[in-house]
């Protein structure tokens, strides 16, 4: 699978399905790079493919998890928040995406607050997710 998103103008709904692909997804910390220099923030994802959503809009995954590296382009700021230790983090309800913001956290928390978080502003919207 390969999805690539690119300009300010995207409908609402169409971002919000677009973020479902993460849903989910594992990752380790040190899989979440960020390049000031060239703009762009990589991260690779263990995700399931969705193979349905259910009558209350949750979605249904096959069980075999497939790599996935998701590209944010135009990045001017990128706040990433890690914890000192190794350990898998899962992203739940998949990216937040907005018209020039991308955000998403773990479901692992401490004391309410998310162990893994990751919130990138763009001066244009360009995301791209691709199985390897």
């Amino acid at each position: 699978m390969e999805i690539h998103i690119k300009g300010n103008d995207v409908p609402a709904p169409v971002l919000t399905e677009f973020g479902r692909v993460a849903d989910h997804a594992r990752l380790q910390k040190d899989q979440v790079h960020h390049d000031a220099v060239s703009g762009t923030v990589t991260i690779i994802l263990d995700r399931l493919p969705i193979v349905g959503v259910t009558w209350f809009g949750t979605t249904r995954h096959t069980h075999v998890p497939v790599q996935t590296r998701v590209t944010i382009r135009n990045v001017t700021d990128c706040q990433i928040k890690r914890p000192q230790q190794e350990m898998t983090f899962t992203i739940l309800f998949g990216l937040k995406i907005e018209e020039k913001a991308i955000y998403f956290c773990s479901v692992e928390e401490d004391h309410g607050e998310p162990l893994l978080s990751i919130d990138c502003r763009v001066s244009e919207l360009d995301l791209e997710v691709k199985d390897d």
